[in-house]
């Protein structure tokens, strides 16, 4: 418990007092997606819940809470909008949940393109898209999700019967964040 303090106590300085939260209404509803609705998931979920709740501003604060948690050896859960089904934002043992839901800027709108932050959900990007005469190929079931936990949880997406799947060169650049002291950002081009 006293590396969660100690690493509220640096994020509160690092990213502002609004951004973190340890009460319990927070970690509650930050350590829960929709998996609970699976009566085959449900009882094989660990039910932990975390300590601490980020949410930086952008992914320059993604950087920092994730650095700072391996420096204090605070596990981490990242999350989203918690639209996911299958558990993977539900924290093992407690520690720390990084909300990326504020993060969530469209940084450019190219030809065929989107460069996005990790909590930039569907339809912000939709919308991005058709200002610009384009629309999304792949949409999630639930298009309030992030294209961050649609990347990391592996999804098709629908649409993807016509147009491939995500894996399938729709993702040609990630920003990814290493849990290391320094947490700096590693650019990774597909099919890397």
């Amino acid at each position: 418990r006293r590396s969660s303090d100690l690493l509220k106590a640096e994020l509160q300085t690092e990213l502002g007092r609004d951004a973190v939260r340890a009460d319990e209404a927070a970690c509650l509803s930050a350590s829960a997606d929709w998996a609970h609705m699976s009566p085959v998931l449900s009882p094989m979920l660990p039910g932990g819940v975390a300590d601490l709740v980020v949410r930086p501003r952008d992914a320059e604060g993604i950087a920092v809470a994730v650095g700072a948690a391996h420096r204090h050896r605070v596990p981490v859960t990242v999350r989203g909008q918690g639209t996911g089904n299958y558990g993977q934002g539900i924290p093992l043992y407690g520690g720390l949940v990084i909300d990326t839901s504020r993060a969530n800027r469209i940084v450019a709108v190219g030809d065929g393109e989107i460069t996005a932050e990790a909590g930039a959900s569907f339809v912000m990007m939709e919308k991005a898209a058709r200002k610009t005469g384009q629309e999304l190929a792949i949409l999630p079931s639930t298009v309030g999700s992030s294209i961050g936990g649609f990347l990391a949880g592996g999804s098709g997406g629908t649409g993807s019967i016509a147009n491939g799947a995500i894996w399938d060169g729709y993702m040609r650049l990630l920003l990814v964040v290493p849990c290391t002291d320094d947490a700096t950002p590693v650019t990774v081009p597909y099919p890397e």
